[in-house]
């Protein structure tokens, strides 16, 4: 949204309408021309550009590491309280995945506190509730000033995939050729640190 006001001064011929949503729209029947998503699109009558990737990282806050111990491995969080990421599209809980060299563990989290809201995540890790696997730029913050701390060093989690998508039926308008550059070149500037 802060670089938003450039697009629109650059071109002042287009009406942008910001839809938010946690639900997949048909972008077709519903007449929007493209949609921002994460993941791989699972809708093969889609067309998909990617434009960047979310970064992740596993973290708690230090009272909770003092209080628990850190997991040395991924397979130990099922030992720990784990703060649970509800998928938007189904509200289930959504696995973890950590990788090291050819390594990859994905498990199964279980934790007292289930939120649908990313940022919710990262607040409950401050608050010493669990282990989090948010986003880095949510948890950027609070690593720099010590209110987190990194857990699974030596652990990452595969970053997802950011695509814009439009209808097959549809060729690539101008202007979202435009807006999708526009995106891709927001995501690519930002610092690494905003994930």
């Amino acid at each position: 949204m802060p670089a938003l006001p450039r697009f629109l001064a650059r071109h002042r011929e287009l009406t942008v309408e910001f839809a938010l949503s946690n639900r997949m729209a048909d972008l077709s029947a519903e007449g929007f021309d493209c949609a921002v998503r994460t993941g791989v699109p699972p809708d093969s009558s889609l067309v998909a550009r990617r434009i960047g990737t979310l970064d992740w990282v596993t973290c708690a806050a230090p009272s909770y590491v003092r209080r628990h111990g850190v997991p040395g491995q991924p397979t130990d969080l099922q030992g720990h309280n784990c703060i649970v990421w509800l998928s938007a599209q189904t509200m289930r809980a959504m696995p973890w995945r950590h990788q090291r060299n050819n390594d990859e563990q994905v498990v199964d989290v279980k934790g007292n506190l289930a939120v649908n809201a990313m940022e919710d995540v990262a607040a409950a890790a401050e608050a010493g509730i669990g282990i989090a696997r948010t986003l880095r730029r949510l948890a950027e913050r609070g690593l720099q000033e010590g209110r987190l701390v990194r857990v699974l060093e030596g652990w990452s989690s595969p970053p997802q995939l950011i695509s814009i998508v439009y209808p097959h039926s549809r060729y690539l308008s101008a202007k979202v050729r435009v807006f999708a550059d526009f995106l891709a070149r927001v995501l690519k500037d930002r610092p690494a640190s905003q994930g």
